[in-house]
């Protein structure tokens, strides 16, 4: 009671931390879906990826066709030949906010029950985020590289059906390997240990760094299948977020990591109906 009286007289108030991470999912759907209306400019949502032609039936109706305002945000990423300056900054915050959409959601439910200062949640998100931000760097050359070498396409979808066999089955092996197990161990006692705190002790830059490493490996290369199904494909996003949110949350981590590398798989021997 002691150290709750002391942290009310914080300078900074006592919130619910849930409602930052809330919020922070939030504006990553929601950049996340302008940015996949834009990218359907002159080509459909078909272009965007496996199971967006579904988004084609309703396009005009719920976007107000081309000439909507959204398709003129500056922030949206375009990919240009050569990549300019404004590529990579727009291409930095597409990642960031996929970040935002599809990792906080897996951390809301150890955030429901622990009060905490403004102060200490914020240093614990930099640490998460920090490592998430060096993460995006390496996904932002590897988007280059590949555009560059003609094999991902405008629409961000890489071109070649054997390379998103090889990535898909590299996941997919990837799922099953001990790092991948002891990885979801210890960020699972992270959750685990500061979710039992009742003032946030264990809530500063440290632990959030600890916690954004243990996930980025991972989780990492799950978000990599991104390319294969291509990094504007909002249906992809949506499943990926609730198969990570199950591996953290609903189940045993060693099943769901076998079930989620099988899936994997699938989708690899799928992709290789299109190999010529």
């Amino acid at each position: 009671m002691a150290q709750v009286k002391n942290q009310m007289k914080n300078e900074f108030p006592v919130i619910e931390p849930i409602w930052i991470g809330l919020a922070f999912v939030f504006l990553g759907w929601l950049y996340t879906t302008v940015q996949v209306v834009f990218a359907s400019v002159g080509t459909g949502f078909n272009a965007l990826g496996p199971g967006m032609q579904f988004f084609d039936t309703f396009r005009e109706k719920i976007f107000f066709g081309p000439e909507s305002i959204i398709f003129y945000l500056p922030i949206c990423t375009t990919l240009e030949a050569g990549w300019s300056v404004k590529t990579w900054l727009e291409s930095f915050l597409m990642w960031v906010f996929m970040i935002f959409a599809m990792m906080l959601p897996s951390l809301l439910p150890f955030l429901n029950s622990t009060i905490i200062s403004f102060k200490n949640f914020c240093r614990f998100m930099l640490g998460y985020l920090a490592v998430w931000m060096l993460f995006c760097v390496v996904g932002i050359f590897i988007q280059w590289f590949l555009h560059t070498n003609g094999l991902l396409s405008n629409e961000m979808v890489i071109t070649h059906s054997l390379l998103a066999f090889l990535l898909l089955t590299l996941v997919g092996i990837y799922q099953f390997s001990k790092i991948k197990l002891r990885s979801c161990s210890v960020r699972n006692q992270l959750l685990a240990s500061t979710a039992k705190t009742s003032v946030g002790v264990r809530f500063n830059f440290q632990a959030g760094t600890k916690l954004g490493i243990s996930c980025a490996v991972s989780c990492g290369p799950l978000m990599l299948t991104m390319f294969a199904f291509g990094l504007m494909n909002f249906i992809a996003m949506l499943f990926l977020t609730i198969m990570m949110f199950v591996e953290t949350n609903l189940f045993n981590s060693e099943v769901s990591n076998k079930f989620i590398g099988l899936v994997a798989l699938a989708f690899a021997a799928f992709s290789l109906k299109n190999v010529v």
